[in-house]
């Protein structure tokens, strides 16, 4: 099974050398870009170098990863730079799942995007099965789905991994996570740069799915 990895380096230089050389042992043939999001990586061995590299001078904002994604055809597996499998089989796993629903993003972690406000509530329970949002920690989808994905017409912030989700299922329950997948990875430092450590960042998300929505005239 091929497939290629979009991983995005964002000042978490140390978990990339952590995360590379898992990556090359999985059982899926991954053919490896690391995105550079102004934020230096220089790897220490064969090990830990990417098969490709894209560097970007400064911080361009997370949707420069799907912008990379779309050079390339076939599957995609898209991860966080703070989140690493724990098993070999792992990436090949998620893609076989993702094999069933094509044309929808597979992953292992969602929220849940509402009609009503609040529209993004960041502490909903993940669940197993139908979601109308995966987050990008680690999912799967195929290029001629992310094909579907118009490019925004101005600045979306931090919201890319919700605008690829709408864009692709409108806000219906037709993405696909796993609690069996997500049990499988392990998450690793954040390093303070994480949303997490934004909580505006939660204001945000929820303004930006309410906007889309109401753009679409779904709500």
């Amino acid at each position: 099974m091929k497939a290629t990895c979009i991983l995005m380096n964002y000042q978490r230089e140390s978990n990339v050398h952590k995360i590379i050389p898992v990556l090359k042992k999985q059982t899926a043939d991954l053919r490896i870009v690391l995105v550079n999001n102004g934020a230096p990586y220089i790897p220490d061995s064969a090990e830990d170098t990417p098969d490709e590299f894209f560097t970007i001078g400064h911080n361009s904002g997370s949707f420069a990863r799907w912008l990379i994604a779309y050079l390339y055809e076939g599957w995609l597996y898209i991860q966080d730079d703070d989140v690493i499998p724990r098993d070999k089989r792992f990436v090949e796993d998620l893609i076989t799942l993702a094999m069933e629903r094509p044309r929808v993003i597979t992953g292992a972690f969602c929220r849940n995007i509402h009609k009503q406000a609040p529209y993004y509530l960041h502490a909903d329970i993940p669940k197993d099965g139908l979601t109308n949002y995966v987050k990008t920690i680690c999912m799967a989808i195929h290029r001629k789905t992310l094909g579907l994905v118009r490019f925004p017409s101005g600045d979306i912030g931090r919201n890319e991994d919700i605008h690829i989700a709408l864009e692709i299922g409108r806000g219906e329950p037709v993405h696909f996570v796993s609690s069996a997948l997500q049990k499988r990875v392990r998450q690793l430092d954040e390093m303070g740069v994480g949303y997490s450590h934004e909580p505006n960042h939660y204001i945000e998300r929820d303004a930006y799915c309410g906007w889309w929505l109401r753009k679409e005239g779904i709500i």
